[in-house]
């Protein structure tokens, strides 16, 4: 069911932003040169990147490590890249949020405190960043982050997993 209402929800915005893209087309209002064409190509490349990211999230990667270099290559600022990744993190993070409560296995004192200090984190890290970009006036300086992040995530997620697995096998039974 729930990967149903995804799909219908997908489907509708889809067909939201393309009606914007013809309406923006006509009256030649609200345009800018990072504008996404919702067909042809571009359609293209955004389906291999929302199907990638999904698998790369079934995974227990982030869906941004496959999204965000796709929409940074089509040309997307990389503000605003960094911005549609956090908005599609919301989403995904509130579905597991609500269905690990819906099944009982949610600890939301826990969920409350690590909301609390990852709120905090954010704010900072988004204030050195903006802070950062303001002194340099370089938004680029996003792409380098995002890089890194992908960087440490290469290596993290195998190495732990890795250590997970070996710990798994030193228990009898």
């Amino acid at each position: 069911m729930y990967l149903f209402v995804c799909f219908i929800v997908c489907f509708l915005q889809l067909n939201r932003c393309q009606l914007e893209e013809k309406l923006k087309q006509i009256t030649k209002l609200g345009t800018c040169k990072s504008d996404i064409s919702y067909q042809g190509k571009s359609l293209t490349y955004l389906s291999i990147a929302a199907l990638g990211g999904g698998f790369a999230s079934s995974v227990g990667l982030g869906g941004g490590v496959v999204w965000n270099p796709v929409i940074i290559g089509m040309g997307f600022p990389p503000a605003a890249c960094a911005a549609t990744g956090m908005y599609m993190i919301m989403f995904s993070a509130f579905s597991n949020c609500l269905t690990f409560w819906l099944f009982g296995s949610l600890d939301v004192r826990f969920a409350l405190w690590l909301g609390v200090w990852s709120a905090l984190g954010i704010y900072i890290f988004l204030s050195v960043v903006g802070a950062i970009i303001k002194k340099y006036r370089r938004p680029s300086i996003i792409v380098f982050f995002l890089g890194g992040v992908l960087a440490v995530s290469t290596v993290a997620v195998p190495t732990t997993d890795i250590l997970h697995l070996i710990q798994l096998s030193k228990i009898p039974g």
